[in-house]
């Protein structure tokens, strides 16, 4: 992911139209260099000979952890993808006080304190979709994170929460500007990735144009709720028992590595 791209410096902010595959080629930073990894990156899909984990859940055994934590994920976009200022404000959608997987699963359900969902969007890559909480009920949990993906996927979001969403995103704006240090190091990553400098007023012009018919389009190119892959970790019998209980019967269990 590109550091300092946009308000916030993780997740999908701050991508630019100039960045779309059409038209890397053409992208050069002020010093005349072509931006480094779009001409030859390589942001095809999973490899053919690797077996595909699509749509499987993974269960990793603590014993005496009554508290799940469970991510969920997909391959996501990198940042040549037209879709990137899209994809940002529909995470904005389903984050924080008001968002859609708050109002499903903390103050509806009551499943999980905090739960939320981002893509990351390296620049020579594709990064991936990742959604995370922490819950006694895992299968309930999955059950309304695919839920609440596929309302996404159907239908797209009112203005009220197109608007909120931007607005959250363009009013974190300024804090790009908060100190004199931070628009250097902006300027140094820019330099070193090979991105033009006004990348990030690129970003908020990109961020302004997106409309509901935007927000839909890329929310059915990038997410497939019935294929993301689940990693839940817990008290391996507790929660294998609410997974089965929400029609997961398929569980892989999965041990990892012991730490040194």
């Amino acid at each position: 992911q590109v550091a300092g791209a946009g308000p916030a410096a993780s997740g999908s902010r701050g991508a630019a139209p100039s960045l779309a595959p059409e038209s890397a080629p053409a992208v050069q930073n002020a010093n005349g260099r072509p931006v480094r990894g779009l001409e030859t990156a390589d942001v095809a899909g999973p490899r053919a000979d690797v077996p595909s984990p699509l749509g499987k859940i993974y269960l990793i055994d603590r014993p005496g952890l009554m508290q799940a934590s469970v991510v969920v994920g997909e391959p996501g976009i990198s940042l040549q993808e037209g879709d990137v200022y899209a994809l940002d404000v529909l995470a904005g959608i389903y984050n924080g006080f008001g968002g859609e997987l708050f109002n499903a699963i903390r103050s509806q359900k009551g499943l999980a304190y905090s739960v939320a969902a981002r893509w990351d969007a390296p620049l020579d890559h594709r990064g991936l979709f990742v959604a995370a909480g922490q819950t006694s009920e895992p299968g309930e949990l999955l059950v309304q994170l695919r839920d609440t993906f596929s309302r996404t996927t159907s239908s797209a979001p009112s203005p009220e929460a197109l608007s909120s969403a931007k607005d959250e995103s363009l009013n974190a704006f300024v804090f790009n500007f908060a100190s004199k240090v931070v628009q250097l190091q902006r300027l140094l990553v820019y330099d070193l990735l090979g991105l033009p400098e006004d990348y990030i007023f690129q970003y908020r012009r990109g961020i302004e144009a997106v409309q509901e018919a935007d927000v839909l389009g890329a929310a059915q190119r990038w997410l497939h709720p019935g294929q993301q892959v689940a990693v839940v970790m817990g008290d391996a019998a507790t929660m294998k028992r609410s997974l089965e209980a929400a029609g997961f019967t398929e569980i892989t269990p999965l041990e990892l590595p012991p730490l040194d």
